[in-house]
């Protein structure tokens, strides 16, 4: 059984994305476990794009129900931080 740090994992590497702890400067986008973190501010203020994990859930879900829309998506989530702090 996966924890949900495992399962969000999962779920990025699933839709062809990387995971990294670390914010560089090859991130698209950050995944978010609290609003005014250290890296959620950074990746505010370079632009990047910031969600929630629950988003990357409803994504694969969406994705999974339709076709058209997975292929759509596959790639998009490129290069993900997980900031759980």
């Amino acid at each position: 059984m996966f924890c949900p740090q495992e399962r969000l994992y999962s779920n990025i590497e699933h839709m062809m994305g990387t995971v990294s702890k670390d914010f560089h400067e090859g991130v698209t986008h950050l995944v978010a476990g609290e609003v005014g973190s250290k890296k959620y501010l950074v990746a505010a203020n370079l632009g990047k794009k910031i969600m929630q994990a629950e988003w990357i859930d409803a994504l694969l879900e969406a994705s999974a129900s339709r076709y058209s829309l997975c292929a759509g998506v596959r790639g998009h989530v490129a290069k993900c931080v997980y900031s759980h702090a």
